[in-house]
């Protein structure tokens, strides 16, 4: 029986995936579009989520499960502007023909701390 101790090097171990980042203001995204839809819109757009919504943004197919979802994306805008635009985007696939309330933009725009433009009189 001949043991010479010879260490055998296998392969590091997988280094861990990190998790996918949270968007802290999820909750509230989802608050002002409670807040701000009417029952049936928000009731809509909660199933719509629930079955996944497809749009398209800046170039690229995105795929909401969830208002962290949402958050995620709005959290990329820089501009109040970009807001309405998501915004916009999101409303034409799930609540076609439905006006964008400026106060859930307002909403959002403060949750996501994005300068909401003065009003010009």
């Amino acid at each position: 029986n001949n043991n010479n101790n010879t260490v055998v090097v296998g392969e590091e171990p997988p280094t861990p995936i990190p998790p996918v980042a949270e968007c802290p203001e999820a909750e509230e995204i989802e608050a002002c579009f409670e807040e701000f839809l009417t029952e049936d819109q928000f009731s809509t757009l909660v199933a719509a989520l629930e079955s996944g919504i497809t749009v398209e943004i800046n170039g690229e197919e995105i795929t909401l499960r969830s208002f962290a979802d949402i958050c995620l994306v709005l959290e990329s805008a820089t501009t109040y502007d970009e807001i309405i635009s998501t915004l916009f985007t999101i409303f034409r696939e799930v609540i076609p023909g439905a006006i964008l309330p400026n106060e859930l933009t307002d909403c959002i725009a403060e949750a996501l701390d994005i300068p909401i433009p003065p009003i010009e009189t």
